[in-house]
């Protein structure tokens, strides 16, 4: 129940937040949100003052609830104050339905027992004085929020997405002379008013799993998780029929028992927190906090985000030691914020079911003091980077970073691959990210396989950004199981045979380019076009590409007669595998890499020069 404590004591820490921010709120306990239709106005008389429609903008409204009304489908469960009008409205039976009459009743019963206790607001006790009238619906009507029709309200008739029968009714309050906030589910005082009347009603004490305390307990824990749609449950004990605590528990009691104001302020909290901050991939949710303080990185996010937070985001970093800098500045940021008690809780969260209904499961659980966590997300970034292509503001550019999870689960796999798949390696990868466990090799293998396969048939920026991943992965692969150390500029002294025929069919492919540029024609090279086969028998395929080379050598130029020395120069290094160039592995694309950078740098230079 580890899980369930650190929730509530982020609750706790988090106290101002309750009721603030209208789009991602912390709810206090006993409510939940709904969105108003129509917003009432009454004067400190119970009489009507204003009758109004609410704006799409302005709709969220904080509902005073009880465990039934906050889950309620079939049946009658009222919300405590403000719910929709066969509930609240009076004369509901008489103007529209005889079906209304026992929702009214139930909702009656619920506000005069929260009126008659001794904590009960003002603003409440007149709202429940006006309703007592049973004119709601004929004021609407005379206000215009409602439309009559032959003498009925006309069903047909909708407020916004909402059929006006079902109009959802919030109340404003003014009481002359009184400093408070008249809207009334804005009003920590009503808040609190009803959270000790709610209290006050329970009595199911049972021994809290959580606290080790006897205190009022829950069966029924909130939904809605995610989102508002969210119909999955985190804990639920609810199969009568199927036991699934059947051979292990006599009753579902014994199984799990928590305190109803713990389930309350952990379910708000993950409520609150997912929306914040939360990385949400389909019905996967990937969440980071810290449990004093509201935010902590997210390791999910790509590593340009995680560093924008700490320093200034106009220019990205172009080198591995900017990259380092940057983010060495972030991390450093992160630690000085932390309170030296602080725990970092990583939770993966992912429905049980596809349909978003019935368990919702804890995928992944970390507990980590904050700085350790910190040099973990630090070592994971700086073994991960290196200079990836992607699409910004329309254009394709390179920077330096690590990709993110869900970029290398795309790349391994493919953007339409099954989303079971593309979430479960997203899961993979949360502990070679927290825990500190090797990559998988099969994961690293599989981009470079499509890296391979799609050479010939990819557009030329996805294939480059596909490139730069399996590189980002190769390098992180190789640092951990052979100390290997791999950079963007590339090492011309490195004989590992995959590594020299990347940087030999690298200078393959760039001198046809250069002689197509000139030819006036835009078109793959044959080496792009025999990449595949090259990465299974590159001793076969290198001849075959240097006699279809001959032709574009002569068109060149001597001007670039530096690549032929560096062809050249990598032919000589090949030589001592005496034809053993096959299966090539990651590190192909590595060299690869390094030496087409190598070769657009250079030109550059030679360029800029020519041009002095």
């Amino acid at each position: 129940m580890s899980w369930i404590d650190k929730l509530y004591e982020t609750y706790e820490n988090c106290q101002e937040y309750v009721g603030k921010d209208r789009e991602d709120m912390l709810l206090p306990i006993a409510h939940t949100t709904n969105n108003a239709q129509i917003q009432v106005t009454l004067n400190q008389d119970a009489e009507i003052v204003m009758a109004e429609k609410v704006p799409k903008e302005n709709a969220v409204t904080i509902i005073p609830c009880t465990e039934d009304s906050a889950s309620r489908g079939v049946g009658i469960f009222p919300h405590a104050l403000f719910d929709k009008l066969i509930y609240i409205a009076g004369d509901y039976a008489d103007s529209i339905s005889e079906k209304g009459r026992p929702y009214h009743e139930a909702y009656e019963t619920l506000l005069d027992r929260w009126c008659a206790s001794e904590d009960c607001h003002p603003q409440v006790q007149i709202i429940a004085r006006y309703l007592k009238k049973n004119c709601l619906i004929q004021d609407l009507v005379r206000f215009g929020c409602l439309v009559e029709k032959e003498g009925a309200i006309d069903p047909s008739v909708k407020i916004g997405d909402v059929a006006q029968t079902d109009a959802f009714v919030r109340f404003c309050v003014n009481r002359m002379g009184v400093q408070e906030n008249p809207r009334v589910w804005e009003n920590p005082e009503v808040w609190q008013s009803y959270i000790r009347f709610y209290e006050g009603q329970q009595e199911n004490r049972r021994l809290c799993y959580v606290t080790g305390q006897v205190i009022p307990c829950t069966d029924k824990h909130p939904s809605k998780i995610r989102n508002s749609a969210d119909k999955a449950k985190l804990i639920s004990a609810n199969d009568k029929s199927g036991f699934t605590f059947r051979g292990r528990f006599a009753d579902k009691q014994q199984a799990l028992s928590v305190g109803y104001e713990i389930s309350q302020k952990a379910h708000n909290a993950l409520k609150w927190l997912i929306a914040k901050q939360g990385y949400k991939n389909g019905d996967q949710v990937i969440l980071t906090w810290e449990t004093k303080r509201l935010k902590a990185a997210n390791p999910v996010l790509g590593s340009q985000q995680l560093m924008t937070q700490y320093t200034e985001p106009a220019a990205e970093p172009k080198t591995m030691q900017a990259y380092a800098r940057k983010l060495n500045e972030a991390i450093a940021g992160y630690k000085n914020n932390l309170d030296r008690a602080a725990k970092v809780v990583v939770m993966g969260l992912d429905s049980a079911i596809p349909d978003n209904r019935g368990r919702l499961a804890i995928t992944y659980y970390r507990e980590l003091p904050g700085s350790e966590f910190y040099d973990r997300i630090q070592r994971w970034y700086r073994d991960c980077c290196w200079e990836l292509w992607s699409w910004k503001d329309e254009q394709f550019i390179s920077y330096m970073g690590s990709p993110s999870p869900h970029s290398i689960a795309v790349a391994a796999y493919g953007k339409n691959a099954d989303k079971k798949l593309l979430t479960e390696t997203v899961e993979r990868l949360l502990p070679c990210i927290v825990d500190q466990a090797k990559l998988p090799f099969d994961l690293v293998q599989s981009v470079y396989n499509r890296v391979r396969t799609l050479a010939s048939s990819a557009s030329s920026s996805e294939w480059i950004h596909l490139l730069s991943i399996c590189c980002a992965l190769g390098r992180c692969y190789g640092k951990e199981r052979d100390k290997e150390e791999w950079t963007v500029e590339g090492n011309s002294m490195e004989l590992d045979k995959s590594y020299l025929c990347g940087r030999l069919l690298a200078v393959m492919d760039g001198m046809e380019k250069w002689a197509l540029a000139k030819m006036g024609e835009d078109r793959q090279t044959n080496a792009m076009r025999y990449l595949d086969p090259y990465t299974k028998n590159a001793g076969k395929i290198i001849p075959i590409l240097q006699r279809r080379l001959l032709p574009y050598m002569e068109r060149i130029g001597d001007k670039h007669n530096w690549l032929l020395e560096t062809m050249g120069e990598i032919c000589e290094k090949l030589s001592q595998y005496d034809g053993e160039l096959k299966a090539l592995d990651y590190r192909f694309t590595l060299g690869f890499y390094t030496q087409q950078k190598q070769i657009r740098d250079e030109t550059k230079r030679r360029k800029a020069e020519a041009e002095k």
